[in-house]
């Protein structure tokens, strides 16, 4: 019998800098398959409603729609994808915001460390949160 090799959770990264985009990708291509990169909210709109992936990670501080703001046009239009925030931000204001909307946050300096774990809880649907983060 031929065992059969179980599908990778498949994921669209967004962020608006370069070199987080790249490390992200590296650090989550072994266990997810990255359908999609993007650098700004709208391109983000466009890439998950085609794409449906199941997680995305989502930079907050994207030029024109921000993350916050495209999780909110997602769920207007039905879209239940999981969302992992990624930001240089440690404030409680944003981490709240993104609570608020069933969301984990990982910041960008626990980045090697975190995203991983947090893109698995999302999987699961739990929440995660950095850390250094407390509320």
């Amino acid at each position: 019998m031929v065992a059969r090799e179980k599908r990778k959770a498949t994921a669209v990264l967004i962020d608006d800098h370069a070199g987080a985009l790249k490390a992200a990708c590296e650090i989550m291509k072994d266990e997810f398959e990255i359908l999609a990169t993007g650098m700004n909210g709208e391109t983000a709109l466009e890439i998950i409603s085609i794409s449906n992936p199941d997680i995305v990670v989502l930079d907050i501080g994207l030029p024109g729609v921000n993350g916050f703001e495209t999780v909110r046009q997602l769920r207007a239009h039905g879209c239940a994808t999981k969302i992992v925030f990624l930001s240089i931000m440690e404030d409680l204001d944003y981490v709240q915001a993104a609570r608020a909307m069933g969301s984990s946050y990982v910041v960008k300096r626990r980045m090697r460390t975190d995203l991983l774990p947090a893109a698995r809880d999302a999987m699961d649907g739990h929440t995660f949160l950095s850390p250094i983060l407390s509320v």
